[in-house]
């Protein structure tokens, strides 16, 4: 890592709303640590009719903390049509979905679909350097174009300087930080 990296640490994730209208109801989303460093996700789904990435839009808002609550940050990542993101390798996601299962967003047919042990590892070089420490919220939404929505998903993490620039700061500092 380099000067003004930033490590991020995935806490929580929280389906918030999940159509089981186009999805069986028992559809599982486990959040857990893989190793002392990292957390993996692990993801199955009965989905109950063909669907096509063309006709799905996702929407990713940011929420920061701020005075004990949870602020809408402005930033908002619209994608009007997955297949196109799938196919552009947007923020690496083809690459990270297609390391933990045998996925396609372009065509998603009916049947189970699942991801094992799913991480962005990488992808985080695609994000600004310059995200400020604290506390976040994210969350993704995704419909079809006649606007039922298919699920609504929170994950709440920090991001935070690497613990040598920590330090770093603390002996260019008037205040002491430890």
């Amino acid at each position: 890592m380099k000067d003004g990296d930033y490590k991020t640490l995935i806490e929580n994730l929280h389906v918030e709303y999940f159509n089981d209208k186009l999805a069986a109801p028992n559809a599982t989303f486990h959040l857990f640590k893989y190793n002392r460093t990292q957390f993996a996700i692990n993801v199955s789904i009965w989905v109950l009719e063909d669907l096509y990435g063309s006709d799905i839009e996702s929407s990713t808002k940011v929420f920061a903390f701020m005075s004990n609550t949870f602020k809408y940050s402005g930033i908002e990542l619209k994608v009007p049509d997955c297949c196109t993101m799938w196919k552009d390798d947007l923020y690496g996601i083809r690459k990270i979905m297609t390391k933990c299962g045998d996925v396609d967003l372009c065509y998603i047919r009916k049947g189970l679909w699942q991801l094992t042990n799913c991480w962005p590892e990488n992808t985080f070089k695609y994000f600004p350097k310059s995200v400020p420490q604290g506390s976040y919220k994210i969350i993704m939404e995704s419909k079809l174009k006649d606007g039922r929505v298919l699920s609504r998903i929170a994950w709440y993490g920090k991001a935070s300087l690497f613990f040598k620039q920590v330090q770093s700061m603390n002996s260019t500092s008037k205040y002491n930080l430890f």
